[in-house]
């Protein structure tokens, strides 16, 4: 049975990405064990993409947490959501995945904040090495629209897929209330 980590934001504070991660980790999937360690740098929405030391020592701390769970449950993949094209969010990344993603055999990307490839061209030559080394050859990534920018196919993942997020559509309970 697959056993994957996922290592996201969950709210609080509640904003899309948080709130697509809890979703995912409410879900149940046949023949998938999930794990979870939830990254929370931000007690609320003003706190995004501000760097403190509270969220440096948080920072420690997964890492822990992301190589224990490994080690304890014999995981295989890591589920990560990467950042957009934030720079403070990619050197958050940098400093998870570097030194996470040897631990696993397989790392899925899904992309909720589109357009990290974007950001690639404005970095530094040092900023650019160290994307490659946090970011390329996936296993797998997950893009939410067929018109999102390719982070997938920047990153060289070797399946993407496309899987919508929305919300569950309730026109037709509507429509027939109003009938």
């Amino acid at each position: 049975m697959p056993r994957v980590l996922v290592v996201g934001q969950t709210p609080p504070p509640y904003h899309g990405q948080a709130i697509a991660i809890e979703n995912t980790l409410k879900a149940s999937y046949a023949g998938v064990q999930m794990f979870h360690v939830r990254l929370h740098f931000s007690r609320a929405v003003d706190e995004v993409g501000r760097v403190s030391i509270r969220k440096l020592l948080h920072l420690a701390g997964v890492l822990v947490r992301i190589a224990a769970a490994r080690v304890r449950h014999r995981i295989d993949i890591l589920y990560y959501v990467p950042a957009g094209p934030d720079r403070v969010a990619i050197w958050r990344d940098f400093l998870i995945l570097i030194p996470s993603r040897p631990l696993f055999r397989k790392t899925v990307f899904h992309f909720h904040a589109s357009g990290l490839s974007t950001a690639y061209p404005h970095l530094t030559a040092v900023e650019r090495l160290l994307f490659r080394a946090a970011y390329f050859e996936p296993a797998a990534a997950i893009r939410l629209a067929p018109d999102t920018e390719p982070d997938g196919a920047f990153v060289h993942a070797r399946s993407e897929f496309i899987i919508p997020n929305g919300i569950e559509d309730r026109t037709r309970d509507v429509a027939h209330v109003a009938d």
